[in-house]
């Protein structure tokens, strides 16, 4: 609900979406993740899927590699 749908939607809600597909890429590429806990997620939640308790992550930036900006 974020952007509203339907003719009077956001007229960024486009740049938005790939602005942060984009930096999903960044990261991706440029670190590796590791979950913190040994306990995998439990998925709840109604409307979206996320984790219960959170969900830890630790980063490890990847040797020769420095994505867009980070």
């Amino acid at each position: 609900m974020t952007f509203i749908h339907g003719p009077r939607s956001c007229i960024g809600q486009s740049f938005a979406k790939y602005e942060l597909k984009c930096l999903l890429v960044a990261v991706v590429q440029s670190f590796e993740l590791e979950l913190v806990t040994d306990v995998p997620p439990v998925p709840t939640g109604i409307i979206t899927i996320k984790p219960l308790d959170g969900m830890y992550l630790r980063f490890k930036q990847v040797e020769g590699r420095r994505g867009a900006g980070l």
